[in-house]
């Protein structure tokens, strides 16, 4: 039979292609891709399982139809891989193994957009007086990925003030030499 993960990777599998063969009949562009890309936010990057409503899925997908994100959740508790817990208004995966397959089919491109991210947020969360700037080397991670992020006002300002921070340094230092 193979070990529990083969198993619940190839129902993952199968339960994507349908949902994806079934969605393509009403959205043209619907690919198994696109349903991986909207089931992906459900797990965080360690493989578990991580709640989340259907207005912060849309707010992670901006470039995804949301007419089709509703009927791909839908679609997700109908195949019982996502439950919906009507008092926090949340969908979450049924169970902690799914998020770890799930996982495992990020590209790297979208590993490293989720630790961008997660930096950002992490350093935002921070209160004010303990909080740093980021580094050259920290901007030149995000830099590539900003376009994709959705970011409040608070985040875009912490990379702003890092920026001109960092803009600053680089003349110090040419007006040294």
């Amino acid at each position: 039979i193979g070990d529990i993960g083969d198993v619940l990777r190839n129902f993952l599998e199968e339960q994507v292609k349908g949902i994806s063969q079934k969605l393509s009949l009403s959205n043209k562009n619907v690919t198994s891709e696109t349903i991986w890309k909207i089931l992906s936010p459900f797990c965080t990057l360690e493989g578990t399982k991580e709640p989340i409503s259907k207005k912060e899925l849309a707010e992670r997908l901006p470039d995804i139809d949301k007419k089709l994100i509703d009927e791909s959740v839908e679609a997700f508790v109908n195949s019982r891989i996502l439950n919906f817990s009507e008092n926090v208004n949340l969908y979450e995966l049924a169970h902690d193994s799914l998020a770890l397959r799930i996982a495992e089919k990020r590209s790297d491109e979208e590993i490293s957009l989720l630790e961008v991210r997660r930096l950002i947020k992490n350093q935002v969360a921070l209160k004010q007086d303990a909080r740093e700037l980021f580094s050259k080397k920290q901007l030149n991670f995000i830099e590539p990925y900003l376009h994709k992020l959705n970011l409040a006002e608070d985040e875009k300002a912490l990379i702003a003030q890092s920026k001109e921070a960092d803009h600053k340094a680089e003349t110090k230092k040419k007006t040294r030499r």
